[in-house]
């Protein structure tokens, strides 16, 4: 049965500024704000975006999330 070999949920990067910070589990096709959110929660990210403004954030779907920050 072929519906039993897709996997519900999938294991995305984590990136501030294009360094790793960690790996965060999803659902497969999870929206930008859901896996953002998700980020967000990882001591690391939390520690590498504290005093920071997010400027920008990178999805690519399945893969990765790239958050790009800046000093406020």
């Amino acid at each position: 049965d072929e519906s039993k070999t897709i996997a519900s949920t999938v294991e995305m990067a984590i990136q501030v500024n294009g360094k790793m910070k960690g790996t965060v589990t999803v659902a497969v096709d999870s929206d930008e704000e859901t896996v953002k959110a998700a980020a967000l929660a990882v001591d690391k990210v939390q520690k590498a975006t504290s005093g920071m403004q997010i400027v920008k954030t990178i999805l690519v779907k399945n893969r990765l999330i790239n958050l790009i920050v800046k000093p406020q």
